[in-house]
């Protein structure tokens, strides 16, 4: 027996007429009378009396009407759901981050969202750097907050600068060099400085050897007391007075500790990789986001004048 058998049954029982219901169902009554018949012949007992006056149901007939309503539901909400999900889904932009960092953008990203397209709906994952290009890759999410590092450049993957800017100088209110409006290398030697790692900031090590080679930088290393990974990490290492580069935009994430910026001629962007070939929703997150960027780049260009 199928879902139409049933539906064809229920409509006959209603309506109390082969006739009736072959108008109500677009079938023609032989081929309705038909589906009926082996319907019977499947059950193996007779759920219509038939007589000049139309069709009644057995006893058999009634007990089977229950049940057949009641699957007949069950397979409209089934639909039902599956669709919706379907429509959730697609609805849906997954943005991923690295395990354990403040995430970049994705607060901007979301007021993005809200503001300019309200019917998307975001989700937010986060996970090692490997993972979540795997997910990228695999059409687990759509992207993830990253530098423009070198995985960035495959062809696959479309890397979307949302800014550029230097780095910044985190350490607690009280350090010697927290009142100061800038900081340069020479300012730093001697001092406890700590960055998460060499590879978002390609050239500074470079730069601080060629310049002032007294200054040390202590990156993330396995098993290394210097770990810095994450916000707790960092706010651990300022509170043994130490001082962390962080990006700027990062700076409100640790208030009440101080950033003052780090005077060098250098600057670095972060922003979104996204596979080429994106999901239409994720090209209108993208377009929100960017559209939100210049916005607050104009705003803060207002300012200045």
């Amino acid at each position: 027996m199928d879902i139409k058998q049933l539906e064809s049954f229920v409509c006959i029982a209603r309506m109390g007429s082969m006739t009736s219901a072959s108008e109500v169902l677009y079938l023609s009554t032989p081929a309705l009378a038909q589906q009926i018949t082996r319907l019977e012949r499947e059950v193996r007992v007779p759920l219509f009396i038939r007589s000049p006056r139309g069709m009644t149901l057995t006893p058999a007939g009634e007990v089977f009407l229950e049940d057949a309503q009641r699957i007949l539901e069950m397979t409209q909400h089934m639909l039902y759901r599956c669709r919706e999900t379907e429509i959730q889904a697609e609805r849906t932009v997954c943005i991923g981050s690295i395990k354990g960092l403040v995430p970049d953008f994705y607060p901007v990203i979301q007021y993005a969202v809200r503001s300019r397209c309200p019917s998307i709906q975001l989700e937010h994952i986060e996970d090692t750097v490997e993972a979540l290009c795997k997910a990228l890759l695999d059409g687990q999410i759509d992207a993830m907050e990253l530098y423009d590092a070198p995985m960035t450049r495959s062809p696959l993957l479309h890397y979307v600068p949302l800014i550029t800017e230097g780095r910044s100088c985190l350490m607690m209110p009280d350090h010697p060099l927290a009142s100061r409006k800038q900081i340069t290398l020479e300012d730093l030697i001697g001092q406890k400085l700590y960055i998460y790692e060499f590879e978002r900031v390609p050239g500074l090590k470079e730069y601080v050897e060629t310049h002032c080679p007294q200054v040390v930088i202590r990156c993330e290393k396995p098993h290394s007391p210097q770990y810095v990974s994450g916000y707790y990490i960092t706010l651990s290492l300022c509170g043994e007075g130490g001082i962390c580069l962080i990006p700027p935009h990062c700076a409100h994430y640790f208030a009440p500790l101080v950033a003052v910026p780090l005077d060098v001629p250098l600057t670095w962007s972060a922003g979104l990789v996204c596979r080429k070939t994106m999901r239409r929703q994720m090209q209108t997150v993208l377009d929100a986001t960017l559209q939100e960027f210049e916005a607050v780049r104009l705003q803060r260009a207002e300012g200045f004048a």
